[in-house]
């Protein structure tokens, strides 16, 4: 109870901390005007940029191996301090208690807190992913200060922003702790920045802003950027709107975009052509609106890009460094060469096919507002943010053949669902005014639309409070962090000497310590391995000398004939039988099951030095 108590404040104090890290930024960029319902940018917009300048300051640290459980302690304390000092003295009035917005508020803030809350604890997460790879590279990164993982397929896609953002939360607590992150901080975040699109806040705007942040129709499968994603694109977008006229902007506010922008992109590789197609179609459409000169247009998208470009730095030299490349998939660092693990050499036709059935499924409702593509010329802000999203999605299904449909909506979620409720809170403002400027008596139009749809809001929150009840309950007092399965592991390392490199292929690496031994986990075997490449096909002995011209010595292994940890992982024989309908999965078996056989195979031929509670470590010799 304590602990759980413990980091649901640690939380709250985190996006207290984005948002006055954010009021740094804003006093950097000239405190731009006109960001929200006031004279300068609501406290979600301000969260956003906070939330930009963290990825960026992770990404130095990180580099420099500080990004430890203290410096992210350090981030988050000097943050809320930060905003504490920066808050004026609060006006209260008793007349406030009456106001229609102020009961909203309340109602609203009641019902993100009860998510935030079912999302604190929970052992809910998917195995393969994050048990593998995303909350390795949490620890990793409290425990060693930096994210080095050259086998791993996902560190190769990601540059690391959004761990060093779970690293925030799990600093104050364990891996129980790693979803909060991205359900519970990132959603009010997001609840923030929605409601600060409307200038004058009426209940129906609050309730949108709920529906909005909560209810998206979202393939969630595991702790990695969702809702933090979409964070960012409505920052841009948010901030975008604060810059209409970007060939007068000045120099600071180009250097703001430039951070969201890296922000963005240090999450999740993929999100930098998104984020490129966004800001440049948007300049575009701004210079067609405007016909003044192109030069400056030009400069100014230039000089964003630049910024963007020096901000992610940090992280490309990093990615440099683990994965043999500053940036993937332009340079290919340490993914194995002739391995199926993007395009599965489809033809023409079948990537057609694709496409089709992308766009005939239940996805294409987050391009419906395109219809009223005519109404959205006034908010060309919106119009980009479409533009990123149909380029990014097409883009998407070309390289990711091998995924299903609701795979790459996972993907696409971000920037999909970021134009989808930009331009509906567009369409909404727009049609508010229409009716406003009709005069009739009685309940308007407007308001009669307005009681409609918070009426509608209010009955999916009765659905969702006692699906985030139950969700709590289902959770409470269960934990990741098994001692009996931690003192297991505990005792296979201590096998092995401190200080020597280990490959790992187990259900949890996260119980390890990365401290006492450099910890190289084989993420999904023939996709990711330093040059040469790990050997395929060759048996045991090809295996054996690939690791020792990489001066690896020592081998730590799961049993693969039994579940243990997770009864649903890929670490077993049977994956191919029990994953045949999954395409990627009948591609790769091949490669899992051969690993598989030549790891066993060694593990007999050379010296063991640990064989119990279904985990075996051997030396190489």
């Amino acid at each position: 109870m304590l602990q759980y108590i413990i980091v649901f404040i640690w939380g709250l104090l985190t996006v207290l901390a984005f948002v006055g890290w954010g009021e740094v930024v804003n006093r950097l960029a000239g405190r731009p005007q006109g960001g929200g319902a006031g004279h300068g940018p609501d406290w979600g917009l301000k969260a956003g940029w906070g939330m930009a300048l963290a990825l960026f300051v992770g990404g130095v640290a990180a580099l420099l191996s500080i990004a430890t459980t203290a410096f992210a302690i350090s981030f988050v304390l000097v943050g809320a301090a930060l905003q504490l000092a920066f808050l004026a003295r609060p006006r209260f009035s008793v007349e406030i208690l009456r106001d229609p917005r102020f009961i909203a508020a309340c109602v609203a803030a009641a019902f993100i807190l009860l998510q935030y809350a079912a999302w604190t604890h929970t052992i809910a997460r998917n195995c393969n992913d994050d048990d593998i790879a995303y909350y390795p590279f949490i620890i990793r990164l409290l425990e060693t200060g930096t994210l080095i993982d050259p086998f791993s397929i996902r560190r190769l896609v990601s540059f690391g922003g959004h761990s060093f953002l779970q690293s925030l939360i799990v600093a104050a607590g364990s891996v129980d702790n790693g979803l909060l992150l991205d359900r519970g901080v990132a959603v009010i975040i997001n609840y923030g920045l929605v409601l600060g699109i409307f200038r004058s806040r009426q209940p129906v705007h609050y309730a949108f802003a709920v529906l909005m942040s909560v209810f998206l129709p979202i393939n969630l499968v595991n702790s990695f950027s969702a809702y933090t994603g979409l964070a960012m694109f409505l920052t841009l977008y948010r901030t975008l709107t604060l810059t209409p006229d970007p060939d007068k902007a000045d120099l600071r506010r180009l250097i703001l975009i430039g951070l969201i922008m890296a922000g963005a992109s240090s999450m999740r590789t993929h999100f930098i052509l998104a984020m490129a197609v966004f800001a440049t179609s948007y300049w575009l459409f701004r210079y067609l609106e405007q016909r003044r000169p192109a030069r400056r247009y030009v400069v100014s998208l230039i000089q964003s890009g630049l910024a963007s470009a020096l901000f992610l730095v940090p992280w490309m030299a990093l990615l440099q460094i683990s994965s043999g490349t500053p940036l993937f998939p332009l340079f290919k660092g340490n993914q194995k060469y002739g391995v199926e693990m993007f395009d599965a050499s489809f033809s023409v036709a079948e990537h057609l096919g694709f496409f089709i059935d992308f766009l005939t499924s239940t996805e294409m409702v987050f391009f419906i507002p395109l219809l009223f593509a005519a109404r959205l010329l006034k908010y060309p802000a919106a119009l980009a943010l479409y533009a990123a999203a149909v380029v990014g999605s097409l883009v998407l299904l070309f390289i990711f053949s091998y995924a299903d449909i609701p795979g790459i909506a996972r993907y696409a979620h971000p920037f999909t669902s970021a134009a989808f409720i930009c331009a509906l809170a567009a369409l909404l403002s727009d049609l508010r005014k229409k009716f406003d400027d009709t005069e009739k008596e009685g309940i308007s139009p407007a308001q009669g639309g307005d009681i409609i749809f918070v009426v509608i809001v209010a009955s999916l929150a009765l659905f969702s409070i006692l699906e985030d009840v139950t969700h709590l309950q289902a959770n409470w007092g269960l934990t990741l962090d098994k001692s009996e399965r931690r003192a297991a592991y505990a005792e296979l390392q201590e096998s092995i000497p401190e200080g020597a490199s280990f490959l790992t292929m187990v259900d949890r690496p996260f119980y390890f310590d990365f401290t006492r031994n450099d910890v190289l986990g084989i993420d999904t075997p023939g996709t990711v391995s330093p040059a040469p490449g790990m050997p395929f096909y060759k048996g045991p002995e090809a295996l054996k000398s690939y690791l020792l011209s990489l001066s690896i010595r020592y081998v730590a292994f799961r049993d693969f004939d039994n579940p243990i940890d997770c009864i649903s992982g890929v670490y077993n024989r049977w994956v191919g039988k029990k994953t045949s309908s999954d395409r990627w999965f009948s591609m790769q078996e091949k490669y899992y099951l051969d690993v598989m056989d030549n790891i066993q195979a060694l593990a007999v031929s050379q010296k063991r030095l640990y064989d119990s509670n279904g985990l075996t470590a051997f030396e190489i010799r």
